[in-house]
């Protein structure tokens, strides 16, 4: 018999190797003589029979392959045959079959652990594993150490080979300018960080608690099955999650029949026990207009309330510049009055914008501080470019002229501001005040109709036995295309740990180390990271942080990637560049207790949407004299 490892015979189109003694080319007749395997002889045109030899051999861990809907599992050897216009496997597993295919048979994952760079991280990732504590109760093994013996495939196209080598070109993806629907509801930064996580392979969330990171990540879900993609929402915390399917199967939205709660047996093992075989009624759901119309009439809203928010922002900020501008003009008023300047000379026959009187007040600041002197040819400049009106002006003390330009730019910017507050304001009260209304509303219809047009016609729905969360993921995920696990499970929700979820959501990132974080994303295309730097991160014991700087020496590996930090920073570190959104609207805590954590911890970059309605037990400072005197900042629970 032909040796189906190193030949390759298409007869007519047809893979034959397997049926064939002896395939010669016979130059008497110039055909192709060939023996078939129950001694029948057969002579073909030339041209009818491709005899393929010396194939590439594969590394069988290196690659993950598909037919259809099922992975081929157990492969124990790959080899790969190039045609005049076709590519060919022949795959060997280890019951001893043996298989061909066509490559457009197969759906070929690559791994990128083959690259050295990729390659480090993740066996610095596999060495540190063993430092979690995380056992089985009944045999004592270390969990996460063998769900890394279990993953030795990190496939090319996975979000996680973007972590593990973000200067890999292949990497980068360029995705299509993205109009998100808001089905329920969404402020400014909100808008930002939906469209942003559509628009990118890998983005970043961040906002304290209170800012709306479960509403924000309802409409990214949203946004998902618009597509008729999957989703996998994971946590460190049960709680983050149930968060999700709560408002998702709530009476309001009626959701909960497209979520699966997965992730460790148990888990799965309820989510068996409680299907019910059936859809709800969707009848209700069904669009009674043209959907692109909807559509268009969403999109065209969605441009329209992105306009708004960015006016309502543009205001929020020229309202603070203002007050902070106030302030300091009521001190600079008092210097005025202890001095001799004369402020409200005309300085300039033009009107200068208050850019222009920095500039010349930046110059003179500098000579001033050299001890320089102003100059012919610049009293002759700022007379041509800026209109100074002559010598005089200029032959002042220079603390004076300071003074005086110090004057000018205070008098153009409280005029500019005030014009484009008035002008933001107007624009705002002219605005449609039923637009985000109308665009939740319009968003919710549109997404409904959707999943009526999937769901709606189908009958009996398919109950999922154990074994077909292993055999059959892909069906599984069309009939429930959000899947919610524990960070630490998420590889185990589905399949043999080979799943790809088209989009992960990683809720309270922060809490999470690098190598569970990591086994995560290896299961997606795309990632969202939420959490918050400013919040507790995950805790790492000082043996076992000790234990982890010894073994990060021995790698040369960035620093973003030790286990010391949690994965959230770990992202930010090793992507500098990942897109990133702060929520900035905070509507939890009374203003002056989000207040306090706004000037020392965001840089006081959130917006305060509460209200102080002049309570005076909300925030303390308490000093505790020892021989080290921490001051303690006390809040009242009530007003959280």
């Amino acid at each position: 018999m032909i040796n189906t490892r190193r030949n390759m015979i298409i007869v007519k189109g047809v893979i034959r190797t397997s049926q064939i003694k002896f395939c010669q080319y016979n130059p008497d007749t110039r055909k192709m003589d060939i023996v078939f395997s129950d001694d029948k002889k057969y002579s073909y045109s030339y041209s009818n029979v491709e005899y393929l030899k010396d194939p590439e051999i594969l590394t069988p861990e290196l690659y993950h392959i598909r037919k259809g809907e099922r992975d081929l599992f157990n492969i124990e050897a790959i080899y790969r045959f190039f045609g005049e216009n076709d590519t060919y496997y022949h795959i060997c597993f280890q019951n001893k079959s043996e298989r061909d295919y066509r490559e457009s048979e197969l759906e070929i994952f690559r791994s990128c652990l083959s690259e050295k760079s990729a390659g480090d991280v993740w066996e610095y990732f596999r060495q540190v594993a063993n430092l979690s504590e995380m056992r089985n109760e009944e045999s004592g093994e270390k969990l996460l150490v063998r769900k890394f013996e279990k993953l030795p495939f990190v496939d090319e196209k996975s979000v996680l080979a973007k972590y593990l080598n973000p200067d890999r070109k292949e990497n980068e993806e360029k995705k299509e300018d993205w109009i998100p629907i808001f089905p329920f509801g969404c402020n400014n930064s909100q808008y930002k960080a939906v469209k942003r996580a559509m628009e990118n392979q890998i983005s970043v969330i961040q906002g304290p608690p209170g800012t709306g990171k479960t509403q924000t990540i309802l409409n990214i879900i949203a946004n998902i099955l618009m597509q008729g993609k999957s989703v996998q929402v994971v946590s460190n915390n049960n709680s983050a999650t149930d968060n999700v399917y709560e408002k998702l199967a709530s009476p309001k939205y009626g959701m909960g029949f497209l979520v699966a709660a997965l992730g460790n047996s148990k888990n799965k093992q309820t989510f068996i026990q409680q299907q019910n075989g059936c859809y709800p009624d969707l009848s209700t759901w069904r669009l009674e207009t043209d959907p692109n119309d909807l559509k268009e009439e969403i999109f065209k809203k969605s441009k329209e309330l992105k306009t708004v928010f960015d006016k309502k922002e543009r205001l929020s900020d020229l309202r603070q510049e203002y007050s902070q501008m106030m302030t300091e003009l009521e001190y600079f008023r008092q210097y005025i009055e202890e001095s001799d300047v004369d402020t409200d000379v005309s300085i300039s026959r033009r009107k200068l914008t208050s850019k222009r009187w920095m500039e010349i007040w930046r110059e003179c600041q500098f000579l001033s501080e050299r001890k320089g002197k102003i100059g012919l040819l610049f009293i002759l400049r700022h007379l041509i470019v800026y209109g100074i009106t002559g010598p005089k002006f200029f032959r002042q003390d220079m603390e004076k002229i300071i003074t005086s330009l110090q004057a000018k730019y205070y008098q153009a910017r409280e005029e500019e501001l005030l014009k484009e507050i008035e002008e933001t304001e107007r624009f705002l009260n002219s605005s449609n005040e039923n637009l985000m209304n109308d665009l939740c509303k319009q968003s919710m219809i549109l997404l409904k109709g959707k999943l009526a047009e999937k769901y709606g016609n189908r009958e009996k729905r398919k109950v999922f036995e154990k074994d077909d969360l292993f055999h059959e993921p892909y069906l599984f995920l069309d009939e429930y295309p959000i899947t919610l696990s524990t960070t630490f499970s998420s590889r185990n929700s589905l399949g043999n740990g080979n799943v790809m979820y088209d989009y992960l959501i990683m809720d309270e990132a922060s809490q999470v180390d690098v190598a569970t974080g990591a086994l995560a994303l290896s299961g997606a295309k795309n990632a969202i990271i939420v959490g918050d730097t400013k919040q507790l991160p995950n805790i790492v014991p000082g043996e076992a942080r000790a234990k982890a700087e010894e073994i990060f020496g021995q790698f040369h590996i960035s620093e973003g990637y030790q286990f010391t930090r949690s994965f959230l920073q770990s992202v930010l570190d090793v992507l500098p560049d990942v897109t990133q959104t702060l929520l900035r609207e905070h509507y939890r805590c009374h203003p002056k207790i989000i207040n306090f954590c706004n000037q020392k911890f965001y840089r006081g970059e959130l917006l305060i949407m509460t209200e102080d309605r002049g309570e005076s037990d909300v925030l303390h400072a308490i000093k505790r004299f020892r021989e080290i005197m921490p001051v303690n900042i006390t809040v009242n629970d009530r007003l959280m």
